[in-house]
């Protein structure tokens, strides 16, 4: 689960030097999209894992935002960085005795877009909140989170911290990952990360923070309409917290094991489950399918690997003028064979088509479906709808 790792750990085995910018790709849609970021303090809540390290602080929280800016054909585009500079130096100095060249994941940039506000008393964005793969970084999941925003949503993505292997925080300060492992562990930590989303969800709600995530005119144009969803570990986070607060309307599931009390009740919430061919059996999915009286749908993506469903793909496509044979060799056992675009896609279909369905119930809660087949998407197979 720790998807950055093994990211860094694959690059390593390039002798490159590597110096000029890579801007990663993804899912054109009708908007234009912009990022910010912000750090959040929950004065309500000393930190649990900070607490096992004798130290007494506020649970603090880094999210990113991702908003549509306006009509895509009608941006000025400007690049900004994947990655912060201590998180960058902190992953090419850990990787660099493996060979890892210096500069290539500072080199990493996503393209946003500039664009004249106009307002739109009509434009109603709904917002989306995402939480990450146990060990992962929020980061790691931007270019997906942009795709998802081009749709016209907004999208929330967390850090928690102790969690993810590094949180980098405005001022430069790192926190490192806890070492999370066992079954105990992991439970707690889904509780924890529970509490970050619905206190992240509160503070959506102040003005402040409103024209700071989501845009100096965008913010006026948000719903009250809140879903959320999440990778592995993030994925049962996502589907946890829609069923414990009335606020979010659905939830998806990308290829997480379920944890918390849905596992055998059922969600409360409409929910969409997304597995790798080898994640389809999960005991803990069988059982909350069965306890679910919610809409739900379970579709199985061909041809990728659990580590995959972040922007690793992405990123070794886009690096693909410089890696050997050998390294995409170890890339399609490790992540899996299908293309970063083609997966992107198809998360940014599904998980977009689930959301429009669950706020206007009107249609069906899966794209192009046909006969028990998705018309599209040859390589999406339907596991179950209800």
């Amino acid at each position: 689960m720790h998807h950055l790792s093994a990211f860094a750990a694959l690059l390593s085995v390039v002798g490159l030097s590597f110096t000029t910018a890579t801007t990663l790709p993804h899912t054109p849609g009708p908007y234009g999209t912009s990022s910010a970021q912000l750090l959040l303090c929950d004065e309500s809540r000393l930190d649990p894992y900070a607490a096992a390290l004798n130290i007494t602080e506020k649970r603090h929280v880094m999210v990113s935002s991702f908003y549509p800016t306006g009509p895509s054909n009608h941006c000025a585009a400007y690049n900004s960085t994947y990655w912060p500079a201590a998180t960058a130096r902190f992953y090419e100095q850990q990787y660099a005795p493996l060979g890892l060249p210096n500069g290539t994941i500072s080199s990493l940039k996503l393209q946003f877009c500039h664009a004249q506000y106009h307002h739109n008393a009509k434009l109603h964005l709904p917002v989306v909140l995402f939480s990450p793969g146990l060990g992962g970084s929020r980061l790691l999941y931007s270019a997906m989170a942009q795709s998802l925003a081009s749709q016209g949503y907004i999208v929330v993505t967390i850090d928690h911290p102790y969690d993810a292997n590094i949180v980098e925080f405005p001022d430069g300060s790192t926190v490192l990952a806890a070492n999370i492992t066992t079954n105990e562990q992991i439970e707690a930590a889904v509780d924890t990360r529970v509490k970050d989303v619905l206190f992240v969800l509160d503070q959506l709600a102040l003005t402040s923070n409103k024209k700071h995530l989501f845009g100096p005119g965008q913010w006026k144009n948000t719903s009250h309409d809140y879903l959320a969803f999440g990778h592995s570990l993030g994925g049962a986070t996502a589907v946890q917290a829609a069923s414990k607060d009335p606020r979010l309307i659905a939830a998806v599931n990308l290829d997480g094991r379920q944890y918390g009390s849905v596992a055998t009740q059922g969600s409360k919430k409409p929910i969409l489950l997304v597995n790798n061919p080898a994640h389809e059996n999960d005991p803990t999915w069988v059982s909350m399918w069965n306890a679910t009286r919610e809409t739900k749908a379970w579709i199985e993506i061909q041809n990728v690997a659990h580590q995959g469903i972040s922007d690793a793909l992405v990123i070794i496509d886009a690096l693909s003028d410089v890696l050997t044979p050998t390294v995409f060799g170890l890339a399609h056992g490790l992540f899996g064979t299908i293309a970063g675009a083609r997966l992107q896609q198809i998360t940014t279909t599904f998980v977009g088509h689930f959301f429009s369905y669950s706020l206007s119930h009107t249609g069906s809660p899966l794209p192009d479906i046909r006969n028990g087949s998705f018309t599209r998407f040859p390589d999406v197979r339907l596991i179950g709808r209800g």
